[in-house]
């Protein structure tokens, strides 16, 4: 489930600023959402995040917005989840971990198809994050064995290293979720 890995890929992107829910001294996320194709046909969400202070002040992300999260967030995304919805200091099992994800596929989903000034959708990004998470989904009864929760096959959760908006190659095809080397 844990893996300490880089991994890097290209396709549309969603920026959020997020953060609070978790206690006082939390502060704000970046959040990079991504979908990728995977090799046997199924998708993975790529959630990864970084400090406000730490993005590309252009994005616009790095003001505070009023009733939002203010700070840098400092502490990694899992702990973010685990902290927001109660769990925080449990012992992590398998139902825990898929709770933690769903948790976090829940805000992604929520930025991607709702705009806020607190969100920018970027057409074609290239993309860098260290991978601290890497869950399977557990697949949903009654529907096809690949899909977990939003039809993903899994998560990818871990901290943002780099997102550089580009133009892409022709014809548009967005690359899958590679590892890198560092």
């Amino acid at each position: 489930m844990s893996t300490a890995s880089a991994n890097a890929g290209a396709g549309p992107v969603t920026l959020v600023r997020h953060g609070g829910g978790a206690g006082p001294d939390w502060g704000a996320y970046i959040l990079l959402v991504t979908v990728v194709p995977l090799a046997d046909g199924s998708t993975e969400a790529v959630i990864a995040a970084a400090p406000p202070d730490q993005v590309d002040p252009a994005f616009g992300l790095h003001v505070a917005r009023p009733y939002g999260p203010t700070g840098n967030a400092r502490r990694p995304l899992w702990e973010y989840a685990a902290a927001a919805t109660g769990t925080a200091g449990a012992k992590e099992t398998g139902a825990s971990a898929q709770a933690l994800a769903q948790y976090l596929l829940r805000i992604a989903t929520s930025a991607r198809i709702s705009a806020s000034p607190a969100t920018v959708a970027l057409p074609w990004a290239a993309w860098q994050i260290r991978t601290e998470q890497h869950l399977q989904l557990t697949p949903i009864p009654g529907r096809s064995p690949d899909h977990g929760w939003g039809g993903f096959a899994s998560v990818r959760v871990g901290r943002l290293i780099t997102v550089t908006p580009k133009t892409p190659d022709t014809p548009r095809k967005q690359e899958p979720c590679s590892p890198t080397s560092s």
